[in-house]
């Protein structure tokens, strides 16, 4: 057996990580990036801290029932199919039309203020269901885990999608960005949750997870009506290196 079949090209790998390191730099895809780490961060903490709160008073789930929890997920996932495929394409065909046939990578981000929305009310819930147990049925948990599920992956559809859009030279390192870089943020959001609770409380950690989600939502407000210009500067460092030969990096 032969560890290479074929003759390595070891350039791909080399231009993967310079590319890679170098459109994070990028404030369009800096922003994706801190989106998605946020949101997987935060959904991370919700699967980290339910069992605690539905097996305890009032509550009171049997440990072989509290799991069934990620049932939603399966509900949210059927929900996102629809609104963020098909629904984001007919939203970027009508954004071509009105723009003359031109389409912007921008119109990507229409969609993203649904599940942003959701993942805000999701956090503010969770908290408060689980601060106050006594106050809200067990229901408020579950709909809440399921409707951050939404924001998380409307964050990871939205981002992949408006970024190869945006850079469709630099696929692979954009992909790399969203769906490995982003564990970095994930880990810096949900490491020390316990401690979180411990010292603001269910309402307090869950209310600063709220607030931050929303405010990197609205930073996708100038992202949107100045996007243009921002890939118009950066294009100038994502653009093909080599002609000739297929390569999703360089």
């Amino acid at each position: 057996m032969r560890l290479f079949v074929n003759k390595p090209d070891w350039s791909e790998g080399f231009y993967a990580l310079k590319n890679t390191f170098q459109i994070m730099l990028f404030p369009n895809v800096f922003w994706i990036f801190c989106l998605n780490g946020f949101t997987l961060g935060v959904n991370i903490a919700l699967a980290t801290t339910y069992g605690t709160i539905l097996s305890a008073p009032p509550y009171n789930f049997s440990n072989d029932k509290v799991s069934y929890i990620n049932v939603a997920q399966i509900f949210t996932a059927l929900v996102a199919l629809p609104l963020l495929g098909k629904g984001s394409d007919w939203i970027i065909k009508r954004q071509a039309r009105k723009n003359g046939g031109v389409h912007e990578p921008e119109a990507r981000l229409l969609p993203l203020g649904i599940p942003l929305g959701f993942g805000v009310l999701a956090a503010v819930l969770y908290g408060q269901a689980a601060q106050f147990p006594g106050k809200l049925h067990w229901f408020a948990i579950v709909f809440a885990y399921g409707a951050y599920y939404l924001c998380f992956i409307g964050s990871n559809i939205v981002g992949i999608t408006f970024l190869l859009d945006s850079y469709p030279a630099r696929a692979g390192p954009a992909l790399v960005v969203i769906c490995s870089m982003r564990g970095f943020v994930s880990f810096g959001s949900s490491y020390g949750v316990a401690k979180f609770i411990e010292t603001a409380g269910y309402d307090g950690a869950f209310g600063a997870y709220a607030g931050i989600t929303a405010g990197l939502g609205l930073i996708g407000i100038p992202i949107y009506f100045f996007g243009k210009r921002i890939r118009q500067f950066t294009g100038k460092w994502a653009v093909k290196e080599r002609t000739g030969r297929p390569s999703l990096t360089h």
